[in-house]
């Protein structure tokens, strides 16, 4: 089966309306290739792959054809794909969509790229799928910093509370949310965050009084999740604070608010 695919540089315009269009609807700017490079390659080392997608980069030193034929093999020297580079003089950068060209792929199988250039000589690339590794969350917990905090509901409480992450890949989504005793409605607007680093959040304060539970939701840019809640509790008018950690608590708090 043969396939055409254009060299990135020539298309730099489309592309970034693609990427645009992408971060437009929330999906994100799809992170940077790792390109492996053609000419470089002699044959005897395998490059592992693991996103499904085969960067590949060619130096062409002659600019005779618009394109040039990239073959893939699997190990039996059986044929799996044959993909049209096109090309100009110079560095050629290209991306291959691998489940595009073959629906079959085996993690853990090499397969081999073969290149053709204008002087008869041959370039070739080993590669192997492979599981992409996991990647461990954050770790996420609540500091909690009362200001001013009574049981006695005539009496004014202020409580400050920040974030701490540890670990994870940032940038991090974080979001906060103040529930009442019941978890069943927002006491304030939830208020969602980008923070650049890990180590501590902004503050929120809350000057309600006690029962309620704060919420702190933190996604990193790998997708991993972590949530902490801190409870503030009123027991025969004494104060006590309940801080639970929980793993996947899912996402259950996004109706609109109706608290106020």
């Amino acid at each position: 089966m043969s396939y055409k695919i254009m060299n990135h540089s020539a298309f730099a315009v489309a592309l970034i309306v693609v990427l645009s269009s992408l971060s437009a609807v929330g999906q994100g700017l799809k992170k940077t290739p790792y390109y492996i490079n053609l000419n470089a390659s002699d044959g005897a080392r395998t490059y592992e792959v693991t996103d499904e997608t085969l960067a590949l980069q060619y130096t062409d030193a002659y600019g005779r054809w618009p394109e040039i034929p990239l073959k893939i093999t699997d190990a039996e020297d059986k044929p799996v794909a044959t993909v049209s580079l096109g090309k100009v003089y110079g560095l050629n950068s290209f991306v291959v969509a691998l489940k595009d060209i073959y629906s079959d792929w085996k993690n853990d199988h090499t397969y081999f790229c073969t290149l053709k250039d204008e002087q008869g000589k041959i370039y070739e690339l080993p590669f192997r799928l492979v599981e992409a590794p996991e990647k461990p969350g954050p770790a996420v917990s609540i500091v909690v910093s009362p200001e001013q905090m009574s049981c006695d509901e005539l009496s004014f409480s202020v409580v400050k509370f920040y974030g701490d992450i540890k670990g994870g890949k940032a940038p991090y989504q974080v979001n906060w949310y103040v529930l009442n005793n019941e978890r069943t409605d927002f006491l304030y607007q939830p208020r969602e965050q980008i923070l650049e680093a890990s180590g501590k959040t902004p503050v929120i304060t809350v000057d309600k009084t006690p029962d309620y539970y704060v919420v702190l939701y933190v996604k990193d840019a790998c997708g991993n999740e972590e949530q902490s809640i801190v409870q503030l509790v009123c027991e025969d008018k004494r104060k006590k604070i309940n801080t639970i950690f929980v793993e996947q608590l899912g996402r259950p708090l996004t109706r609109p608010l109706t608290g106020n």
